[in-house]
């Protein structure tokens, strides 16, 4: 598929020195918690920085831990000095 005088195929694929045509490879790239080499494909779930193995969900979801009622109290009053503090910062008028 050649276009007369033109050094492009007419997909614009070009494999620079070489007269190899085709389609481009996908990329390769490192993963950063294993280091090895992976394939980077478009439909490849996870991160782009990781292999397919490294990028597998968990099996057991993370429960989170119910906060005490001793924790809840203590954020509630340091959500309160927080609020009123903002309140003095942005409306004392200095």
């Amino acid at each position: 598929m050649n276009r007369p005088g033109h050094p492009f195929p007419a997909n614009g694929v070009y494999y620079g020195d070489s007269n190899l045509w085709g389609v481009m490879p996908f990329p390769i790239k490192v993963c950063v918690v294993c280091e090895e080499e992976f394939e980077l494909k478009p439909d490849k779930p996870g991160f782009a920085n990781r292999c397919p193995k490294c990028s597998e969900p968990e099996d057991e979801p993370v429960a989170k831990e119910s906060a005490g009622v001793e924790e809840l109290r203590s954020s509630r009053e340091a959500m309160e000095a927080r609020r009123k503090a903002m309140k003095e910062l942005l409306y004392s008028g200095k």
